[in-house]
């Protein structure tokens, strides 16, 4: 009996270990599924990162490292939407630390993570992304009176600005441009580039850029010590102003 109950066991063991060996098989050929990326909860750490309740510099950087760390990992997606999203999401929390960096004056920070920010923007190959970045270079530059590279680098943003028919980033680079000349003593370049952000401004009905531009004029106006243009520019700024 013994002999026999030993072959009966050893015959019900063949097709359990046949059963495992197809469940290995069938596991190795099923294709891996990668996890994708939350693209909601990147989205809630940069409105974090962006609140003015989200407290001190410190906390605001971990947001945005938290949103890079998991956009990181959508940005190789073989699912194309999902990779333009993250990249999306990527570039505007680069661009955030960063900020956090320049308003620190920590420009070689700033500078890494814009750098970061423009090497996704070109991956991502929209010109709104490519002209904010080529923006935020600019205001580095004009920070460290660098004015000829600032010059250049506002030059090339408007260009993409203006591919993207974004009149608000164009109007932005005429500032920067006139800032960088007035700084160098540059004031009818200065007036020129003003001019054309006032134009751009009234165009598209920019209440508070136009203050901002008139109030702008006065102030190379009255290094000119043209006091009576100076004057002007400033009423019109003030009007502005007052109406908003």
């Amino acid at each position: 009996m013994k002999s026999i109950l030993s072959g009966l066991f050893q015959l019900q063991a063949v097709p359990v270990i046949i059963g495992f060996t197809l469940f290995t098989i069938n596991a190795l050929a099923a294709p891996v599924q990668q996890s994708q990326p939350d693209t909601a909860l990147i989205s809630k750490y940069l409105k974090m990162a962006n609140s003015k309740k989200s407290g001190s510099s410190d906390s605001v950087t971990a947001y945005y490292q938290r949103a890079i760390s998991l956009a990181n990992g959508g940005v190789t997606s073989s699912n194309k939407s999902i990779r333009t999203k993250t990249l999306k999401q990527l570039i505007l929390a680069e661009l955030g630390l960063g900020l956090v960096y320049y308003q620190n004056v920590d420009y070689t920070n700033a500078m890494q993570h814009y750098q970061l920010a423009y090497n996704s923007a070109k991956a991502l190959g929209h010109p709104y992304y490519t002209g904010e970045c080529l923006f935020y270079f600019g205001e580095v530059y004009l920070e460290q009176s660098q004015y000829q590279q600032a010059m250049s680098n506002y030059n090339e943003a408007k260009v993409e600005y203006e591919k993207a028919k974004d009149k608000l980033g164009v109007y932005w680079c005429y500032v920067g441009m006139g800032i960088a000349q007035k700084q160098c003593g540059n004031f009818t370049d200065a007036v020129i580039c003003y001019e054309k952000a006032l134009f751009i401004a009234n165009e598209a009905d920019m209440k508070s850029e136009v203050a901002y531009c008139y109030n702008n004029l006065g102030n190379v106006y009255r290094q000119q010590g043209n006091y009576i243009k100076s004057m002007n520019a400033y009423e019109k700024a003030l009007l502005h102003f007052n109406a908003m």
